[in-house]
C-alpha cells in the first residue's frame, strides 16, 4: 500500500529546503508548527561574515552546526567553523575553525558551502563537504570526516602497562566544546597535565596516580 509523503517548504531568498515525513497512518500529518527555540549560535567571532550554515544530529542527540566565515565573502581568509550544541545544553559552544583553503604554495584559497551529513548507525561517522578556491570554474570540493574535524569532547585519561592495551581510568572533561591538544608528564607518581580549554583558555589538571 502506497504511503504519503507530506513535505515541508521553507523558501528564503536564495534557498529551498524540504523537510519529509512517512507517516504510518492519517493522524500523524502535522496539522499546525510552532517554534521551540530561537537563539544565535554566538554573540561574537572573530570574523565579521558568514554564510551557508549546515546542520546535523549527532548519534548521542548533540548538534554540529558549520558554515563559512571571513572578512567578507571570498575573501581568502574564509574558513569552514563549526560550534556544537549538547542534547541537554542551552548554548552553543563557541566557533572553532574545521577547515582552511590552504594550498601547495602557501597561499590560502576561500572556503565555500558547507554540507553536513551524519552516516546512519551509532558508530556511524560525520561527514563534511565544502569547495575551495577564487573563481567558481576553480573550485575544489573537499570531504572531512569526524574522526578529522570538530569540536573534541570528551577529554579522557587512559593509563597502559605495555603501551599497547589501554584502561580509561579518569575523564577530565566532558559535554559541548573543544578540548584538545592535551600535554602530559609524570613526576612521583603525579601527572601534570595541561590542554586547550574551548580556545579561550589553558586548563592545568594534577592528577595522583593510586
Amino acid at each position: 500500500m502506497l504511503r504519503k509523503i507530506v513535505f515541508v517548504v521553507l523558501i528564503t531568498l536564495s534557498n529551498v529546503m524540504l523537510w519529509a515525513q512517512n507517516p504510518s497512518d492519517e493522524r500523524a500529518f502535522p496539522r499546525t508548527c510552532r517554534v521551540q527555540c530561537s537563539q544565535f549560535l554566538y554573540d561574537t567571532a572573530s570574523f565579521p561574515s558568514c554564510h551557508a550554515a549546515t546542520v546535523a544530529e549527532l548519534p548521542n542527540g548533540d548538534l554540529v552546526a558549520a558554515f563559512f566565515g571571513g572578512s567578507y565573502e571570498g575573501c581568502r581568509d574564509v574558513c569552514i567553523w563549526m560550534c556544537r550544541k549538547g542534547k541537554r545544553d542551552t548554548a552553543w559552544s563557541a566557533p572553532t575553525v574545521v577547515a582552511k583553503g590552504d594550498v601547495d604554495n602557501g597561499e590560502q584559497h576561500p572556503c565555500w558551502n558547507p554540507v553536513l551529513y551524519q552516516l546512519p548507525g551509532h558508530k556511524g561517522e560525520l561527514l563534511l563537504f565544502y569547495k575551495t578556491g577564487i573563481y567558481i570554474k576553480d573550485w575544489v570540493g573537499h570531504l572531512m570526516r569526524s574522526k578529522e574535524f570538530g569540536p573534541r569532547t570528551p577529554l579522557t585519561l587512559a593509563l597502559s602497562r605495555d603501551g599497547l592495551h589501554w584502561q580509561d581510568v579518569l575523564t577530565l572533561e566532558e559535554g559541548a566544546g573543544e578540548f584538545s591538544y592535551p600535554s602530559i608528564i609524570e613526576s612521583n607518581s603525579t601527572l601534570h597535565i595541561v590542554y586547550t580549554w574551548n580556545r579561550k583558555k589553558i586548563k592545568y589538571v594534577k592528577v595522583e596516580v593510586l
